[in-house]
């Protein structure tokens, strides 16, 4: 089936939907793209052979707009879905939506009222979003890394890495068409939905000439789908593809210098810990295995070891040494336990005071309203710049201010760099250690959804 626009109308916007048996959620996806601010869009739905009722769902809207085509797919494959979105488009820019998710109205529209330089890409961010127990819940992923190029039109000629400042996601911005055919940017094809969007985020990082990050979160990705591939053990070896079809892509191309090897393979690292922590057991062990040989740039006689940071060594010792791996683990799982019993504690009506009005602090305060209870009597900070002013409602005191005002009670410490001598500075007040909480570890969204929805 394929609804035709008229010939002589502009498309600004070709937005890709590539689908399979996702009728819980088609619908509300369809929605929000149909009800774009921006009037000129195609919109093209891939579906791979939907048993569901997603077929039924896109003809009903096709029937009704005639910016809706239906394309099928003889593979089962997002990367291939997606680039036969992106053969088919006739936008002048692409974007891609997931079935699963929504957007804001206003999405594109935004992002193409930044083109009038023809930037190659325009990405803004994100919001987390889950429904549980009829409740609607949302936590905005931080990009805090990229205060300092924020609407900014960056040249990448002599500053490949400001390319991929932020990769992933890639369903969170637009790509100019003319510059994917001409550099014949396309996703890997593997089977499945396989972590595709990592390869061509950093091939399209990598390969622009110009490209703008906005500051502004119009797309909402759900975390609660348990049929999405981010929560499936069993494709340990999908994050190895995407690199090794990175490598090749550059390689042909004649690209694969020094300097982008550097940068590819420093992104591999954070890559291969983030898929190393999440595998089940024997997966993990499969996976580290069949890594070892790639981990000897990072060793301390590796081409890269000098380019390091301490904490990319501190990925590098996670993957090559098991001990230091699985104490990592244990780490994290005791955090989740102290994470338990402080939550217990909050559902016990016991109040707190929150020291540190940071992103960690932000976090807090959204645990906080996801569970329903007003936990957080207080926010205190050392930054004397910060105290006495408004922030998500509660006025910013100072440390031993809040010490003498609340001596008997709670402390919840949510900082990362200066925790331990926040704890040090709280005890030598007279506050006890079992008075203390350190959260010096950003709390994820569905960890946060684990803690009040077990």
């Amino acid at each position: 089936m394929c609804n035709e626009l008229k010939n002589d109308l502009t498309i600004y916007v070709s937005v890709v939907i590539p689908s399979l048996n996702v009728a819980e959620y088609m619908e509300e996806c369809l929605e929000s793209v149909t009800r774009q601010t921006l009037k000129e869009i195609e919109i093209l739905c891939i579906d791979a052979g939907s048993t569901d009722g997603t077929l039924r769902i896109i003809e009903k809207y096709a029937s009704g707009d005639p910016r809706i085509r239906l394309i099928g797919s003889d593979k089962k494959s997002y990367g291939y879905q997606v680039n036969l979105g992106i053969q088919e488009a006739r936008g002048k820019y692409i974007g891609i939506v997931e079935p699963d998710d929504y957007i804001d109205k206003t999405m594109y529209q935004s992002l193409y009222s930044h083109t009038n330089s023809f930037p190659d890409f325009i990405k803004g961010g994100y919001t987390e979003v889950a429904s549980v127990r009829d409740r609607r819940l949302y936590a905005e992923a931080g990009r805090s890394h990229l205060a300092d190029v924020f609407e900014k039109l960056l040249f990448f000629a002599d500053a490949r890495e400001k390319g991929i400042l932020d990769i992933n996601h890639i369903w969170a911005g637009i790509y100019r068409r003319d510059f994917l055919i001409e550099k014949n940017i396309r996703l890997n094809e593997t089977a499945g939905a396989s972590y595709q969007d990592i390869s061509f985020s950093i091939l399209v990082g990598l390969l622009a000439d110009t490209g703008i990050y906005v500051n502004k979160n119009y797309y909402f990705y759900r975390v609660d789908n348990e049929n999405s591939s981010v929560k499936s053990s069993s494709k340990w070896r999908c994050v190895m593809d995407e690199y090794e079809y990175i490598t090749k892509e550059l390689t042909q191309r004649e690209m694969y210098t020094s300097d982008i090897r550097k940068l590819v393979c420093l992104q591999k690292l954070v890559s291969y810990q983030w898929n190393a922590v999440r595998l089940s057991e024997k997966e993990r062990e499969a996976f580290l295995l069949a890594i070892q040989s790639e981990l000897k740039d990072f060793s301390e006689e590796g081409s890269l070891y000098a380019d390091l940071t301490d904490s990319q060594k501190e990925s590098a010792e996670l993957l090559r040494n098991r001990t230091a791996l699985r104490a990592h683990l244990n780490e994290k799982q005791e955090r989740s336990r102290q994470l338990a019993k402080l939550f217990a504690r909050i559902e016990q009506g016991e109040k707190f005071v929150l020291v540190s009005a940071g992103r960690y602090g932000e976090r807090m305060l959204l645990l906080q309203e996801m569970s329903g209870i007003k936990c957080m009597k207080a926010v205190a900070d050392n930054n004397p710049m910060l105290q006495g002013k408004i922030w998500n409602g509660y006025s910013i005191i100072s440390v031993p201010e809040a010490v003498q005002k609340y001596k008997s009670g709670t402390f919840i410490i949510a900082n990362r760099n200066h925790s331990d001598k926040i704890q040090k500075q709280l005890e030598n007040m007279g506050i006890s250690s079992d008075k203390i909480f350190a959260v010096s570890n950003m709390l994820s969204f569905e960890e946060m959804l684990g803690l009040v929805f077990p």
